[in-house]
């Protein structure tokens, strides 16, 4: 749980690196909370707002996971612009963020929060 919390605290940090650990912590526990509160819209016990609510609140902290991670992977932010690309795009970025960071220092840490991962 400490990830899903350290990635609300760094949700406007696109610089520095972020570990795979952190990455997918973070994705998987808000996509239990997400589906939570999708079930529970879709059984009436809560309004459709909170769902809404409640994914544009993750939109931001999730983006900038990202941008972290792929800087841990050698890569720039911008490699998010494969999502554009339909079918393989998405399956392209899983990838990519599944795969090991690069060890030691490199151009991506001129801003090391806290060591160079979060």
């Amino acid at each position: 749980m400490k990830w899903y919390w350290q990635a609300w605290k760094y949700a406007l940090v696109f610089s520095g690196r972020s570990s795979r650990e952190a990455f997918w912590m973070f994705f998987a526990v808000n996509l239990l909370l997400g589906l939570s509160v999708l079930i529970l819209e879709l059984t009436g016990v809560t309004p459709a707002w909170v769902d809404i609510v409640y994914s544009l609140s993750c939109f931001l902290p999730m983006l900038a996971l990202t941008v972290r991670r792929l800087h841990d992977t050698g890569r720039s932010g911008w490699y998010l612009l494969l999502m554009v690309i339909p079918l393989v795009g998405p399956l392209l970025l899983l990838f990519l963020l599944a795969q090991p960071g690069l060890p030691g220092r490199h151009a991506f840490d001129q801003f090391p929060l806290q060591g160079s991962h979060l």
